[in-house]
């Protein structure tokens, strides 16, 4: 960046609830400026789960000198968030388009994204923007409760569970198809025209005796609409104790600036409050936001930067608090 005033942009993003794999419960970032500083904020209201917002605010470069915007100056806190700046060059009194995104997969709750632009002019005095999206982002079908724990005895005494499915929708529950991913879980439908709808759940005991988890997927679809709608409740049995890593295999996807990539950390030992630390790759850390989704659940958002990729190896470390490592194999895109 080649000029007079010293110019950053960040973003920085929390999240409040979650759901499925969603970022975990955060206290919601304040959109609020500094005494000096500008504020702009877009209220999207009322949004789906999966569904993005995108909302562009216009930046007004007010000092007598020319500002370029470079790469380094636009840095990003959150893999859910994104952001484009246009024009990068802004003469005096030039306006650049600031483009924010909020992707709202599988999060529910109160969402927030801040985008602050600052710089220093040759006088020392500092000028500050200060964009926010606010939404809320309802499930299109809630599970309660958000997942299932059996001990050991409930499986051997062949306990049922069950779950209530509600939805801020119009959904045809009778297109309400469930499956479940491991053949030791029992799930029976208790079908209705309308919402609630009720799932039985009960599981066989694991040969091995060793903990055990699998998932319950449900597909939907709007009333007198093609779009389908799905949902996941994770189901333990035999008190998971280990950590456990899905999938083994993470595929990363390409973004604006950098890849990026998603798995998800399992077991008891999360409730108990061990934690991942670190990841990584040969002698590199890697950067990651842990996020919690259930008692027993922890999601990891990675962040690789461009070129990063490349120079990696195939397999990363993961570290965890109690002294404990596993490991996570990362793939490219299965498509450009």
């Amino acid at each position: 960046m080649r000029t007079s005033a010293s110019v950053h942009i960040w973003i920085s993003s929390m999240f409040a609830v979650s759901l499925g794999i969603g970022c975990g419960a955060r206290p919601i970032p304040k959109i609020e400026p500094s005494p000096t500083s500008q504020l702009s904020v877009h209220n999207a209201g009322t949004i789906m789960s999966g569904d993005t917002v995108r909302h562009t605010f216009s930046l007004l470069n007010a000092t007598p000198m020319q500002i370029d915007l470079s790469d380094e100056d636009i840095s990003h806190s959150c893999g859910c968030s994104d952001a484009n700046v246009f024009p990068r060059r802004l003469p005096p009194q030039g306006r650049a388009n600031v483009t924010v995104e909020l992707d709202s997969s599988n999060k529910v709750g109160e969402l927030a994204e801040v985008v602050k632009t600052r710089w220093r002019d040759s006088t020392g005095t500092v000028s500050e923007f200060v964009f926010g999206i606010r939404a809320i982002a309802k499930a299109p079908i809630a599970c309660a409760p958000t997942e299932i724990s059996f001990s050991r005895e409930e499986v051997a005494n062949g306990s049922q569970k069950t779950v209530t499915l509600t939805s801020d929708l119009e959904l045809d529950w009778k297109s309400l198809k469930v499956r479940s991913d491991h053949d030791a879980l029992k799930v029976r439908c208790i079908r209705s025209e309308s919402s609630p709808q009720m799932l039985k759940v009960g599981c066989l005991p694991s040969p091995t005796g060793e903990p055990q988890q699998g998932h319950i997927k449900l597909t939907i679809f709007e009333r007198d609409k093609e779009s389908s709608h799905q949902a996941t409740l994770p189901v333990f049995w035999h008190s998971p104790t280990q950590l456990r890593i899905s999938p083994k295999i993470a595929s990363v996807r390409r973004r604006q600036n950098n890849w990026a990539t998603t798995f998800i950390i399992t077991g008891n030992k999360i409730r108990e409050g061990v934690e991942l630390q670190k990841i990584q790759a040969g002698k590199e850390t890697l950067n990651f936001e842990l996020h919690q989704i259930g008692h027993s659940a922890n999601r990891v958002d990675l962040t690789l930067e461009s070129g990063q990729f490349d120079s990696l190896p195939k397999q990363v470390t993961l570290c965890f608090s109690d002294g404990t490592t596993n490991f996570l194999s990362l793939i490219p895109p299965s498509l450009p």
